[in-house]
């Protein structure tokens, strides 16, 4: 075999699974509602991302993304003894290879966000629902006010037709008030008043 048919079966096979991967990546069975959310995570933490270090996932095989949030409130749960809490996220770039998983919550050293997350069976947190568990929370410049954006750009899930066949609906972006936000988090939080 000649080097040039090698290094492009090899540049086929790593197309074809980076392709994969990705398109199985970004289908959710549904979009999740701020109830659901709030049910299915363990914490729910308002704080600024600190740092994010990739490294190989021995299990999987796959590339991991370890983010530190400095936790600044806890809406459910609680931060670890040094206020932070660690997300391991799917994607990342170790050395020279880079694994992008579309539809996955991405984050920026610096960034203020609301996240609601689960424990997974080691002991770290995962973003719940994907992209759809994190808001990124911006100031208006003018106003002060501040606003929770979810962005679930490449997240997508399946919906039935009606004549039998499925389509793929694109996730959109929501964009709330933060204190709505917190509100509606709070309702589902918050014990139920039993009267006797």
């Amino acid at each position: 075999m000649s080097r040039w048919a090698w290094i492009a079966g090899v540049a086929g096979l790593w197309l074809v699974a980076g392709l994969g991967n990705e398109a199985r990546a970004s289908l959710v069975d549904e979009w999740l509602s701020i109830r659901e959310l709030v049910e299915r995570s363990d914490g729910i933490f308002i704080g600024e991302v600190q740092d994010g270090r990739s490294q190989w996932d021995g299990r999987s095989g796959e590339i991991c993304t370890l983010v530190t949030l400095e936790v600044q409130s806890e809406l459910k749960g609680r931060a670890d003894s040094d206020g932070t809490i660690h997300l391991r996220v799917p994607g990342g770039r170790v050395g020279s290879v880079m694994e992008r998983v579309v539809g996955a919550a991405r984050f920026a050293p610096g960034e203020h966000v609301l996240v609601f997350a689960a424990r997974d069976h080691e002991g770290f947190y995962r973003v719940t629902g994907m992209a759809q568990g994190k808001y990124t929370i911006r100031q208006d410049s003018y106003s002060g006010i501040q606003f929770a954006v979810s962005d679930g750009s490449g997240l997508r899930r399946l919906v039935a037709d009606g004549d039998g066949s499925y389509r793929a609906e694109e996730a959109s972006s929501r964009e709330v008030l933060l204190t709505v936000l917190i509100q509606a988090i709070e309702e589902h939080t918050r014990p139920a008043l039993v009267m006797r």
